[in-house]
């Protein structure tokens, strides 16, 4: 009975653990600006400029406007947009960049978008380089 009780132990252990602490970036690589959108700026179509953004897997981004390069830092967590829980809320994709918080999405073509529209900010749409 006490090895019966020991394996299911160790069972509901393991089946207890989840994914929280994966490494898996998905930000990571270069990304090219596409489109931008805002209530007070409208759509701006980015397609025809070069603007890449380069988030590296040490928490660095690097954007590159027309070699004109501006450097921050960034986090890609799971986490929740309050910043701690709160009832009823979930867990999400968050980009931090310089402590702005950008939710994430990553849709099933490949475009990433990164988004402020909760505070009424803006949203901007990359595609993969």
């Amino acid at each position: 009975m006490k090895k019966t009780f020991t394996l299911l132990f160790i069972l509901f252990a393991f089946v207890g653990c989840n994914s929280d602490d994966d490494d898996t970036n998905p930000v990571a690589g270069n990304w090219k600006l596409v489109t931008a959108s805002s209530l007070d700026k409208g759509f701006e179509d980015y397609s025809n400029k070069n603007v890449i953004y380069q988030f590296d897997t040490k928490s660095n981004l690097t954007i590159n406007t027309d070699g004109v390069i501006k450097n921050h830092q960034y986090q890609y967590k799971v986490g929740y947009l309050s910043g701690s829980f709160k009832l009823g809320e979930k867990k999400i994709p968050l980009v931090i960049i310089d402590g702005a918080i950008w939710t994430y999405y990553i849709s099933s073509t490949g475009k990433m978008s990164l988004n402020q529209s909760y505070t009424e900010g803006p949203m901007l749409t990359f595609v993969r380089q």
